[in-house]
């Protein structure tokens, strides 16, 4: 996994969130929560509504229990190497890895 959750998601589903001919599959709409949920936790807002948004999603990745373990479970990810990957991210200032070629601004 690299330490980090993004590489975890995007490795696991071939480099994308689970696309198929008829949409998200099941794992990749949960992996979708995860990959949403840390790029909200990692942002840099400029407004208090995105200061919000941004610490309910680092309060969900690190301190939820029961709705974060279903999350990761329903991903097919294990919710304890994923919680590690998180505070290894938190613990390096919630900097977002380089994601080169999949659209996300790092900024």
């Amino acid at each position: 996994m690299n330490g980090v959750v993004f590489y975890c998601v995007l490795s696991q589903h071939g480099g994308h969130i689970g696309l198929g001919a008829h949409g998200l599959s099941d794992r990749g709409l949960w992996a979708a929560v995860l990959f949403r949920a840390v790029l909200d936790a990692t942002m840099r807002p400029r407004k208090v509504s995105g200061v919000i948004l941004r610490n309910e999603a680092r309060t969900w990745l690190r301190v939820d229990e029961s709705d974060f373990e279903r999350v990761c479970y329903w991903a097919g990810f294990d919710s304890l190497r994923v919680r590690k990957d998180i505070n290894d991210l938190a613990s390096r200032g919630w900097k977002r890895p380089l994601l080169k070629g999949f659209g996300i601004d790092n900024s």
